[in-house]
């Protein structure tokens, strides 16, 4: 039996540390995952906050990279995302506008067909801790990929260092009646700021 279970929705323990990788583009070592990995920032379909998640890139075809949901569709980012909530992608150190289309499953399975024959150990990991399967053959791995949905992001405009540091990590203080700062200062941190197009 795998240690993680992603066929259902991270929860507790599991959850925090998926969040990890997050904390490396915070402190502008996104390059270290710039060939595998990427950062969305997408805001909550119901609470309208900020979030981040690190996702692995599973092909990349002119301007557009191609990840996929390891959790399946019941995943925050991807129903976020179905609703509007993307905000910008990071690639290394570089935060970039961008749009997003939701591929069907023929488009993911080729896609999957050429990631399975780049990384064969990894697809296979997915595969067991995902509890899915396929026979081989194209027609059933398309099938197989309804349980695996797959985004294609577009870069949209030029990177900007726009939200950096200073924000990322700006503190959250309490505010004091008609939202004075009250002792020890500060209002809530500014979220990551608009860039230019």
């Amino acid at each position: 039996m795998p240690v993680f279970d992603l066929s259902h929705r991270p929860r507790g323990w599991q959850k925090q540390l998926f969040k990890l990788p997050t904390h490396f583009y915070r402190l502008r070592l996104g390059f270290l995952f710039a060939r595998r990995f990427l950062m969305i920032e997408h805001l909550g379909r119901r609470s309208h906050k900020l979030h981040r998640t690190v996702v692995e890139i599973a092909g990349h075809r002119g301007n557009e990279w191609i990840c996929a949901s390891g959790t399946g569709p019941a995943a925050d980012w991807y129903r976020n995302l179905c609703a509007g909530g993307l905000e910008a992608i990071w690639l290394g150190r570089k935060r970039y506008r961008a749009t997003v289309r939701f591929l069907e499953a023929t488009e993911s399975s080729d896609f999957m067909a050429a990631y399975e024959q780049a990384h064969p150990k990894t697809a296979k990991k997915l595969f067991e801790i995902m509890d899915v399967s396929y026979d081989g053959t194209d027609k059933d791995r398309v099938q197989m990929m309804a349980k695996i949905p797959m985004v294609a992001f577009t870069i949209d405009g030029t990177a900007s260092q726009k939200g950096g540091p200073n924000v990322l990590f700006a503190r959250r203080r309490r505010l004091g009646p008609r939202g004075r700062r009250g002792p020890g200062g500060g209002g809530p941190a500014p979220g990551p700021r608009a860039m230019r197009s």
